[in-house]
């Protein structure tokens, strides 16, 4: 069986050509084409890097559990979470993700 497959015209700017690519980084994300799990795990990665770099907060008395709650939100949470409406949750990547909570 054969599939036919479209040639599409190179995608120029200006006079440069734009490469077609699988896998690129694009703000702390990798793309893959049809693989999530490859951002998924530089998320957790980056979420993990987050967290330890902030463990004087963690662990300061002088800071409130509600301000700690607070910060973890807006800065751990936010970093793992990043561009995930764009992921196909697949089981594996669901409890990857169910772990990180």
């Amino acid at each position: 069986m054969q599939i036919e497959v479209e040639v599409l015209q190179p995608i120029t700017v200006g006079r440069q050509n734009v490469d077609d690519v699988v896998r690129f980084t694009y703000v702390d994300s990798i793309l893959v084409c049809d693989d999530a799990e490859a951002d998924v795990n530089c998320r957790i990665g980056n979420t993990s890097s987050v967290y330890q770099r902030m463990w004087s907060i963690w662990t300061s008395s002088a800071i409130s559990t509600d301000t700690k709650v607070w910060l973890y939100k807006a800065t751990v949470v936010s970093v793992g979470i990043y561009a995930s409406e764009t992921w196909k949750i697949t089981t594996n990547i669901g409890l990857k993700l169910n772990d990180f909570q």
